[in-house]
């Protein structure tokens, strides 16, 4: 399940790269977002808290910087730690002006023997997650605070 959003902010895009390209800043601009562990210059754990109907869930992903195009694009693979899990982070920037244009995409699957039902809450819990987080990012990028 893939989700999108976008908005602008009054930052240059070099302002807002800056940010962004830091996944630790992404990570931390996630809805239930708990720990972040670098490690190395490409890898990280993410471990956020999902709130899916009725339940909660800790779950730790790897991610993996697969691209860091200076200064309008990043990819970054997730690989669920805890769960059959994966997905992505995808950051696109294109300036405007004095203004940049943010763009997310946030896409998480199931895998294996339960990847119908995870893949069915996931879908109930994808858009949410996905408002929240570029409403996090948006409001980070313009107060200069996380």
């Amino acid at each position: 399940m893939s989700e999108s959003g976008s908005f602008e902010v009054e930052k240059r895009i070099e302002q807002a790269w800056s940010f962004l390209s830091e996944p630790r800043n992404l990570a931390r601009c996630l809805p239930g977002f708990l720990s972040f562990e670098q490690k190395s210059e490409t890898h990280s754990i993410w471990k956020i808290k999902i709130e899916l109907p009725s339940v909660s869930r800790v779950i730790q992903f790897a991610a993996h910087i697969d691209k860091m195009e200076f200064p309008a694009h990043a990819l970054i693979i997730l690989e669920g730690i805890s769960d059959k899990a994966s997905g992505f982070v995808e950051v696109n920037l294109k300036p405007i002006d004095s203004k940049t244009q943010v763009s997310f995409v946030l896409s998480l699957k199931g895998e294996g023997v339960m990847a119908p039902l995870v893949n069915a809450l996931i879908s109930k819990v994808v858009p949410k997650v996905t408002k929240e987080f570029v409403e996090n990012v948006k409001n980070a990028l313009s107060t200069g605070e996380l």
